[in-house]
């Protein structure tokens, strides 16, 4: 029998798989940001564009193309998204609050 382990996110709590015998090594390896988290891009908007017909796959035709990427500092700035944007903020406010009340972070490392 085959075994798959998943973590789930704090924030979202959208699952991903931790680990699965799928995977050459067994394991997912999470990818971290290049660009400071302020920087990065949270938001994409897309755009359908027209293809060719199904299961007739031309590369760099059709599907949904990024036409705007937005970091959070973007989003509030921008009225369409503030409100979203300060939801989020408020979600990793109380993650961190949480995790210095039971003393995973100390709040000096943040000062």
């Amino acid at each position: 029998m085959s075994e798959t382990a998943y973590i789930k996110c704090p924030f979202c709590f959208f699952n991903k798989v931790l680990y699965s015998d799928k995977y050459p090594d067994g394991e997912y390896r999470f990818e971290i940001p290049i660009l400071p988290p302020s920087e990065t891009p949270l938001l994409e908007i897309k755009e359908a564009q027209p293809g060719p017909g199904r299961g007739h796959k031309i590369k760099g035709m059709g599907g949904f193309q990024v036409v705007e990427e937005l970091s959070i500092v973007d989003m509030l700035n921008d009225d369409r998204y503030s409100e979203q944007a300060e939801n989020i903020l408020r979600i990793l406010k109380n993650i961190f609050t949480d995790f210095i009340n039971v003393g995973l972070f100390d709040i000096e490392e943040f000062l």
